[in-house]
């Protein structure tokens, strides 16, 4: 009796165990043709063109590096980062942001330089976003339909 219901407890654990991995698989074959086309967006960095619509300074948390941080503080910059380096905000917005334009633009920081694109193992990659102009932009010039 006590084997059986051993047995019953094992056929449930092996069970379980199949069906996670076989979740996890599904879920990491339906993201491929989406990293597939980061990747290949990434290629278009150059291309980019940044519209000025602050929609990133009001929607993304930043986080400096050193060097950002230096950079900022020989341009006279000063208090704008809280204890963990992180750009401090304005009503959710950048303490950067005036009038909807950067006053920082000539030394802003790596992550909004680089913004939209994402450098991952050594490759430029464009994620999904949806509230940036300059990608929409960039998917008009004719990209999607030729990766069909």
């Amino acid at each position: 009796m006590i084997q059986s219901v051993i047995n019953e407890g094992w056929r449930f654990v092996v069970f379980f165990y199949k069906f996670v991995i076989s979740l996890a698989l599904f879920i990491v074959l339906m993201k491929i043709p989406m990293w597939i086309r980061g990747f290949r967006l990434g290629q278009r960095k150059g291309k980019f063109q940044c519209l000025m619509c602050g929609n990133c300074c009001r929607l993304r948390i930043i986080e400096l590096d050193e060097e950002d941080v230096e950079k900022l503080k020989k341009q006279g910059r000063q208090g704008f980062t809280d204890s963990n380096r992180f750009i401090l905000r304005d009503r959710g917005r950048c303490v950067f942001l005036k009038n909807d334009k950067c006053t920082v633009h000539e030394c802003r920081p790596r992550v909004c330089r680089e913004f939209p694109f994402q450098k991952i193992f050594g490759l430029w990659f464009l994620p999904k976003i949806t509230f940036c102009p300059g990608v929409d932009r960039l998917l008009e010039d004719g990209f999607d339909s030729k990766t069909r």
